[in-house]
């Protein structure tokens, strides 16, 4: 992967500035015995949107999983779609889904 930025430059820090949380009032048949309680959709700046995030339920706790797709060779592994590389912006992804998704459902 090529780095396109020029030594010392900075990028602006992402934010979330669009949530929508789809909760799920029962599990689908595509979704059963995958402990996936919903769907969320961010945007980020109001320019770049992130769809088909998955809010899962583990034993200990909720958390988000990021969309991803069988790899390209069609082996059963998957690949992320899409995923953030800074731990700041996973955070702060993670804690405004799951906000919303305490709203609608709580």
């Amino acid at each position: 992967m090529t780095n396109l930025m020029e030594d010392g430059e900075t990028f602006p820090t992402a934010k979330v500035t669009q949530v929508e949380v789809f909760p799920f009032k029962t599990t689908s048949e595509l979704y059963k015995g995958k402990h996936i309680c919903g769907l969320a959709t961010v945007v980020l700046n109001d320019q770049f949107v992130i769809r088909d995030l998955r809010i899962m339920e583990s034993v200990n706790r909720v958390y988000v999983a990021y969309p991803s797709r069988v790899d390209k060779y069609g082996h059963d592994e998957y690949t992320a779609v899409a995923n953030p590389i800074k731990r700041a912006l996973r955070e702060e992804i993670e804690n405004v889904v799951l906000e919303e998704y305490q709203r609608q459902t709580h």
